[in-house]
C-alpha cells in the first residue's frame, strides 16, 4: 500500500529539532529572569492570595440546645429565687462647701501724740520693711489660692474617672495645707470609687475627728464599711447618720442590708420598711425587703415586695 507524500514540506533533520528546543527553553529562561528582576512574580503571588482569601468559610456546627422538662424549669426558677441578695444602694457624693472669709490686709491708721508736730506738707519717703503681720496674709493667701487650684483639678480628673490621678493632686493640696480637711474629703472620695475603702475610712475620721461632721460624710463611711464587710461598724455609722437625718433612705436600707449580712432580718425589715414609707416608689426597699421575707420563711410577702418592686422598676423606665 503505498503511501502519500507532500512534495512541499520539508523534513528537518534531528539536529535542528535539538537547536530549536533549546532555543525555546533558554528564551523561557530568560524571560523568567526578567519577570522575576522586575517583580511582576510576586504581583502575581500577591493577586492569588487575594483570590484565595475571597472563599467563603465554611459553617460551624451549633450544638443542639438542651431541652428542660416543666419539673426542672420550675425547679431552676426557685433555685433563682433563693440566690437573690440585698442590693446595697449607690453612695451619693458628698457637697462639700467651703466658706472662706476674704484675708485683707489692715493696716492701722497713724496715731498722734500731744505736742507732736503732724506732717501735712509731703516729705521724703524712706522704704521700709512691711510688718510681718501683713506677709503672713500674704503667704497664707499665695497657699490657698494654690490648695484651691489643686482642688479644682482633682474633681475635674475624678470626673473623667482618673481617680488616681486626682488622688495625687490632693495628697499635694494636703501636704500645702494640711488644716484644709476638704482636701481629706475629696481625697476619701477619690479612694472609695477605686475600691480602697481602708484609705477612704482613715480620711473620712480624720475630718471627723476634726470637726467636719455630716450626714453625708456619716453615710459614705458607712457604705466603706460594709464594702469591707465589717457590718457592725456600718450600722454603726449608719445610726450616726440617721440622728442627724431621721428621713435618709438610703442610710436606713444600707443599715438592713448590714442587719441582714448578720442574720438578723427583724431588723432589717424593720429598716426596709421605715424607708418605704419615707419613699413609696423605693424599688430597691421592696426587693431588699423580700429577701429578707424569704429568708424568714415568709413567701407569700417576699412574693408581694418582689411584685411591687418589679412594677415601680417598669414604670421608672
Amino acid at each position: 500500500m503505498s503511501q502519500d507524500v507532500n512534495p512541499d514540506k520539508k523534513a528537518y533533520s534531528p539536529l535542528a529539532r535539538a537547536v530549536v528546543i533549546c532555543t525555546v527553553i533558554l528564551l523561557s529562561i530568560f524571560s523568567w529572569e526578567k519577570a522575576r528582576e522586575a517583580g511582576l512574580l510576586e504581583r502575581w503571588d500577591t493577586s492569588t492570595q487575594r483570590m484565595a482569601s475571597r472563599e467563603e468559610p465554611g459553617l460551624v456546627e451549633q450544638p443542639a440546645s438542651k431541652t428542660t422538662t416543666p419539673d426542672e424549669q420550675q425547679k431552676q426558677k426557685q433555685d433563682n429565687v433563693k440566690v437573690l441578695k440585698p442590693v446595697i444602694p449607690q453612695q451619693q457624693p458628698v457637697q462639700t462647701v467651703t466658706a472662706r472669709k476674704p484675708v485683707v490686709a489692715i493696716i492701722p491708721e497713724q496715731q498722734t501724740q500731744p505736742g507732736k508736730k503732724v506732717i501735712t506738707q509731703p516729705e521724703e519717703v524712706v522704704a521700709q520693711k512691711p510688718p510681718a503681720k501683713i506677709s503672713g496674709h500674704v503667704t497664707e493667701l499665695a497657699v490657698d489660692l494654690r490648695v484651691d487650684n489643686l482642688l479644682l483639678k482633682g474633681k475635674r480628673l475624678a470626673t473623667t474617672g482618673d481617680n488616681a490621678a486626682a488622688i495625687q493632686l490632693f495628697s499635694q493640696a494636703i501636704q500645702a495645707a494640711p488644716d484644709r480637711l476638704d482636701s481629706y474629703i475629696y481625697r476619701a472620695h477619690a479612694e472609695a470609687r477605686i475600691q480602697q475603702y481602708r484609705a477612704a475610712i482613715s480620711d473620712y475620721k480624720y475630718a471627723i475627728e476634726r470637726g467636719r461632721t455630716s450626714t453625708a460624710i456619716y453615710f459614705s463611711i458607712a457604705q466603706a464599711y460594709i464594702r469591707i464587710k465589717d457590718y457592725t461598724r456600718c450600722i454603726e455609722f449608719c445610726t450616726r447618720a440617721l440622728a442627724n437625718d431621721a428621713d435618709n433612705v438610703n442610710c436606713y436600707i444600707t443599715r438592713g442590708v448590714a442587719y441582714q449580712a448578720l442574720r438578723n432580718h427583724r431588723r432589717a425589715i424593720a429598716d426596709y420598711t421605715k424607708a418605704i414609707a419615707l419613699d413609696k416608689t423605693s424599688a430597691l426597699a421592696f426587693r431588699n425587703r423580700a429577701t429578707a421575707f424569704s429568708a424568714m420563711k415568709e413567701p407569700r410577702r417576699a412574693t408581694a415586695d418582689r411584685e411591687q418592686a418589679r412594677l415601680l422598676t417598669k414604670s421608672q423606665e
